[in-house]
């Protein structure tokens, strides 16, 4: 009787063993596995950083082209007072004569600025950047999830041969448990609208006091851009 209560005893205990070992090994298979996943998730997390970013400056700089070359064919007004029709744009005039008086209409460096700014802020430049990114679509289908946690915000500064465009855009990049901040991006548009600018502006101060302006010295000041008409209205 007492050698089958110590059997019994043993087996008892064997199987609370076997059982402690089973679980210390399901406990570990669980955590590697757990931590595994996690450093998977970092990976892809951390790898598609600069894609994200890339797609968001991508679309920027197409938005901003597109305002760039309107200010640049209308005479760097959006919305100028006076203008010639010249197919879907309103070239505005460089200068016109009202009264007496002869009267300029293109706006300083920094008025031009102001404008491509503020457009650049708008409700349309905005939504059309988002129409671009579409959501992160392409993102979201590696699994990852990109929410918006600020407003997009864009800061032009126009330069001589440069436009640079600072975005503010603050996003959580997440997978699983693993999250990345996005914020501030900054990238440079290749078109010298503030060369152009001078130019427009020695063209304009000639033509509006009947002075000679050498048109010949164009092809050694690169880039221009058709800046506006040299016309006069009578009121």
């Amino acid at each position: 009787m007492q050698k089958r209560g110590q059997v019994a005893l043993f087996i008892i205990l064997g199987i609370v063993v076997v059982a402690i070992i089973g679980f210390i090994y399901f406990y570990q298979s669980s955590k590697l596995n757990i931590s595994g996943n996690e450093e998977s998730n970092k990976q892809l997390v951390n790898s598609q950083l600069e894609p994200i970013k890339n797609k968001i400056i991508g679309c920027v700089e197409k938005t901003s082209l597109t305002a760039v070359t309107i200010l640049g064919k209308q005479g760097g007004l959006f919305n100028p007072d006076k203008y010639e029709k010249l197919g879907s744009y309103n070239v505005s005039y460089g200068c016109f004569k009202s009264g007496n008086q002869e009267v300029t209409q293109l706006p300083m460096l920094q008025d031009l600025n102001n404008q491509l700014q503020n457009y650049m802020q708008s409700t349309t430049a905005i939504k059309d950047i988002k129409n671009c990114i579409n959501g992160f679509d392409e993102f979201k289908k590696q699994g990852l999830n990109v929410n918006e946690k600020g407003p997009l915000k864009i800061f032009t500064n126009i330069l001589n041969n440069k436009i640079t465009l600072s975005i503010d855009y603050l996003l959580e990049v997440k997978k699983g448990d693993v999250v990345a901040p996005i914020n501030q991006m900054l990238t440079d548009l290749p078109v010298g609208l503030g060369k152009a600018h001078k130019i427009a502006v020695d063209i304009i101060n000639a033509e509006c006091n009947s002075q000679y302006y050498n048109y010949d010295e164009l092809g050694e000041q690169e880039p221009t851009v058709t800046t506006a008409i040299q016309g006069y209205n009578n009121d």
